[in-house]
């Protein structure tokens, strides 16, 4: 005999009945929610309907490279380190202009130069900067660093050292 003759099987409709969900009112604001806006660069047609912020930041920066002419030198190797970067970050290309790009593009996004470029630049339309940048949370970013205890800080943060420090210390590391 059998000791479990039948299997009882929870219904979606059952469950939307029970917890009083309304299953078309929750779709159409899901979607509601969902729903990415167009983002075009002001500066070209490449990106008429581009709905990702962070694509069309990889692009844009290709528009200001004269902000950097100055502010990053010319390379003559393939890779390079980033000096505002604690740790340094070794920045790569496929040749030294390529490389030189990359570390255009690294600034310009992780070290938020494009926001500067981009508040400078009085052409821009109206509300762009804060559709391609979103909210700016207040809190900064904490770097989590594999096979350390990132619970406490051994040392102490970058904010609470003087420049002089970090000049000093990434000298040395050099």
């Amino acid at each position: 005999h059998d000791d479990n003759p039948m299997k009882v099987i929870e219904s979606i409709t059952w469950r939307i009945q029970k917890d009083g969900f309304n299953i078309y009112a929750s779709t159409s604001q899901k979607e509601k929610n969902n729903v990415k806006r167009v983002i075009k660069c002001p500066k070209c047609k490449d990106f008429d309907k581009n709905k990702d912020s962070n694509n069309l930041k990889l692009h844009i920066f290709h528009h200001y490279l004269d902000f950097w002419e100055d502010k990053v030198a010319k390379m003559t190797k393939n890779d390079s380190v980033c000096d505002k970067c604690s740790p340094l970050k070794r920045i790569v290309g496929a040749n030294p202009e390529g490389c030189r790009t990359a570390l255009i593009c690294h600034r310009a996004i992780q070290h938020e130069e494009l926001r500067t470029v981009l508040e400078n630049d009085k052409e821009l339309p109206e509300g762009f900067i804060e559709d391609l940048f979103g909210d700016i949370s207040s809190k900064p970013v904490k770097v989590m660093h594999a096979g350390k205890n990132n619970s406490k800080p051994d040392k102490p943060s970058d904010k609470d050292q003087s420049e002089q420090d970090v000049r000093e210390e990434r000298e040395r590391i050099l």
